[in-house]
């Protein structure tokens, strides 16, 4: 359940169907959506099993610690003006 106005969450939450974004402020579209989470357990499964795929993709610091090094790496090899373009 997503009701936070954040457009790059709100997007990840599609793209990874990871829940389900609500309006926020919509109390209505907040039940409408526990309702639908409450009566699907298929739903609840695959979108507990994305939630999985995507934490490792994005927060598993084997993975994350190794891009932040190499992003680092180029930002020292660049010229100032280069450096605030990723």
């Amino acid at each position: 359940m997503n009701t936070q106005e954040n457009e790059e969450y709100r997007g990840y939450v599609d793209e990874w169907q990871i829940g389900l974004n609500c309006t926020p402020g919509d109390v209505e579209d907040v039940a409408l959506k526990l309702e639908m989470l409450a009566v699907d357990p298929d739903l609840r499964r695959r979108m507990g099993e994305n939630n999985r795929t995507f934490a490792e993709a994005h927060f598993d610091r084997r993975h994350t610690y190794k891009e932040m090094v190499k992003i680092m790496g180029r930002l020292l090899k660049e010229t100032p003006e280069e450096k605030y373009v990723l």
